[in-house]
């Protein structure tokens, strides 16, 4: 359909993301707690600023988009499903990879705080190959958490 929308649950699938929307301490960016200086003035008397850790998105997303040629007709997909991923405000950065289902997978971040997500139609042979299935498992479980 032409001039369509190649995400049409566009809204559902962000609501799916919620749960994930989680932050943490930045390991170094810092910020004036106002609460705590104004408690702590009021206490001594005395104005010092009193400090805390900026808060920042806990996870990072990797979009991986398969490059096979059966995949070229999935282009507007691809960058509806990165928009989506920036806009859903759960990514603290959202980075799209292309990859070869014939080759290697990309390297992972360190830090085990991405999330990957492979849009693929799964068409390609390289998808069926003895390779792909077990590097995508081995991929995974480097991702799990201790």
């Amino acid at each position: 359909m032409p001039g369509g929308r190649a995400l049409p649950d566009a809204r559902q699938l962000g609501g799916a993301l919620r749960p994930l929307r989680r932050t943490r301490a930045h390991p170094h960016r810092r910020v004036p707690d106002v609460e705590a200086t104004v408690r702590l003035t009021a206490e001594t008397g005395f104005l010092d600023v009193v400090s805390r850790p900026d808060r920042e998105r806990h996870w990072s997303a990797e979009l991986w988009v398969d490059t096979s040629a059966a995949m070229q007709v999935w282009g507007s997909l691809a960058a509806e499903l990165r928009t989506l991923l920036v806009r859903s405000a759960v990514f603290r950065s959202v980075r799209v990879r292309a990859i070869d289902p014939r080759g290697p997978l990309p390297r992972r971040r360190s830090g085990g705080t991405t999330v990957t997500f492979v849009l693929t139609d799964g068409t390609d042979p390289g998808w069926r190959g003895p390779q792909a299935l077990p590097a995508l498992t081995a991929y995974g479980r480097a991702d799990r958490w201790p």
